[in-house]
């Protein structure tokens, strides 16, 4: 849940003390669900905590332009020996808590941090408890504890699955159903049609059939019309018919799916993927309103961002996800306790997306590393290319500009194969002007130190700067300017947060 503006309040002013509470949140799956004893209950809050005791949040960090992101973490003191009691005895590694703080006229702390247990230090009256963010979830799937056979994500998306099938009638080219020697068990999503990947016998290259239902050993509804991939063929009796991930819709609404899919339809409404496709994440953890907040800002500005995930293997979930997402200028970061996702965004579009004003009254100093030429992007791109197709390949080019910078590189492409099927020529100009804003020009690399109100902000929120002494190379006069959050570090301790932020030029 967003912070209350009672929060925000507070965080706004210098003179604000906060209350400090850290508790075990309970789930039903993970490392130590089952208590032993009163001081490990989950939900326990925790005495001790706060009293001068440090809390540190490391940064959460999306690096232009590749977005890629890097994972928060926290350190916080326990001061007290029951505080560490509890801790040691109630916390196995992995568990999940929640760091809240609260201000006066709250009754409910806000939740300043939510992550899994790292790891317990000290000795005596102090324990030092740091921890991962949310995110770290992902690096694992929760169904391993339920005693599931794999880890990774699109498990039966293998030839040695426990669903994959063989052929007991041949198959034609045209062909609406699928013969097969045992019944047809192959994972799909419910908003729309499953898909199977048929390896011939013959030896000819392994193709993918989509299909609407499964009745007994017959696959129903099949087609090759899709466009996906190597072409279709005949194929033979014991031909091998194994599972594919086939997900549709915006990058950043298939990857809530995954997080929150259960394969049961019973987390929320984006629990809409079979087990095997899923994390399991409760989604009570996952920022939907800010997602869908993104997706509209992402989209086209005609017609829908609907896009192909395809996978024919199984993945590592945390890694496959970010270069997914990466692709398309998107990422998931945490925000307030939930995980959320963002995307780049061009110039047009900072406005609607501007989440607070950094100034005189909140910005305590500025950091002497300050790049005019953020030194990450290293290159500058005389245009931006999408390239869609894989028999064939379409380019939808942005317009061919001098560079003002070297070195300098004439295209950045990016290559999204049979992914991008339907609306191209609106998304593919879309993509050019998010990732073009960025590429086509090296932005300008600013640190700022600021008060705790700046601690809402999370890695790709956009904030209006507007102080006499923070000045852009290309303004006359200095004046406000928009700018994109890379990095946020909060040192709650010494009420201050430490921002990096990047300026694309006009």
């Amino acid at each position: 849940m967003p912070w209350s503006a009672t929060f925000l309040a507070a965080l706004a002013s210098p003179a604000t003390r906060l209350a400090l509470s850290v508790s075990r949140i309970p789930v039903s799956w993970g490392p130590g669900t089952v208590t032993t004893s009163a001081t490990s209950t989950p939900g326990l809050g925790v005495q001790g905590v706060g009293n001068g005791a440090p809390l540190a949040m490391s940064s959460q960090s999306v690096s232009v332009p590749s977005w890629s992101t890097s994972q928060g973490a926290a350190r916080v003191a326990l001061s007290s020996v029951d505080a560490g009691k509890w801790a040691g005895t109630g916390l196995p590694r992995g568990s999940v808590i929640k760091i809240g703080a609260r201000a006066a006229g709250m009754s409910t702390a806000a939740p300043i941090f939510v992550g899994q247990l790292r790891d317990l230090q000290g000795i005596g009256p102090q324990t030092i408890l740091s921890a991962w963010d949310f995110i770290s979830t992902i690096a694992t799937r929760t169904e391993w504890f339920s005693g599931l056979a794999s880890g990774a994500l699109f498990y039966h998306c293998d030839p040695d699955s426990i669903k994959t099938r063989t052929l007991s009638a041949a198959y034609t080219v045209g062909d609406t159903s699928l013969t097969l020697n045992t019944t047809a068990d192959f994972g799909k999503s419910s908003l729309h049609e499953g898909a199977v990947l048929v390896t011939p016998t013959s030896g000819a290259a392994p193709f993918v059939l989509t299909f609407t239902g499964q009745s007994t050993n017959t696959v129903t509804g099949v087609s090759n019309t899709h466009g996906w991939g190597a072409a279709a063929s005949n194929a033979a009796i014991g031909s091998t018919v194994q599972e594919v991930a086939w997900m549709i819709g915006h990058p950043l609404d298939i990857a809530q799916r995954i997080l929150t899919s259960t394969g049961t339809g019973t987390n929320g409404s984006t629990d809409v993927y079979p087990a095997a496709w899923g994390l399991e994440l409760p989604a009570a953890f996952v920022d939907a309103v800010g997602i869908a907040q993104w997706v509209a800002r992402t989209n086209p500005s005609s017609g829908t961002h609907l896009v192909r995930v395809v996978s024919l293997t199984p993945q590592t979930a945390g890694q496959w996800l970010a270069d997914t997402l990466a692709a398309y200028g998107m990422w998931l970061t945490m925000r307030q306790g939930e995980i959320t996702g963002r995307g780049c965004i061009d110039g047009s579009r900072t406005a609607t997306a501007l989440v607070m004003s950094l100034s005189r009254d909140n910005i305590l100093r500025g950091l002497p590393s300050r790049s005019v030429y953020d030194t990450a992007s290293a290159v500058e791109y005389a245009r931006t290319v999408t390239r869609y197709g894989t028999a064939g390949p379409t380019d939808i080019a942005s317009p061919l500009t001098i560079p003002e910078t070297v070195p300098a590189v004439a295209d950045f492409v990016t290559d999204y194969g049979d992914s991008i099927y339907q609306n191209a020529t609106n998304i593919g100009n879309a993509l050019n002007q998010r990732l073009g804003a960025w590429v086509q020009q090296i932005p300008h690399a600013i640190d700022l130190v600021c008060r705790l109100e700046a601690a809402q902000l999370c890695p790709g929120d956009w904030v209006r700067v507007d102080h006499f002494g923070i000045w852009l190379p290309s303004a006359t006069i200095p004046g406000p300017f928009s700018a994109m959050v890379g990095d946020v570090s909060v040192d709650w301790s010494a009420g201050a947060v430490t921002l990096r932020l990047f300026v694309p030029p006009t």
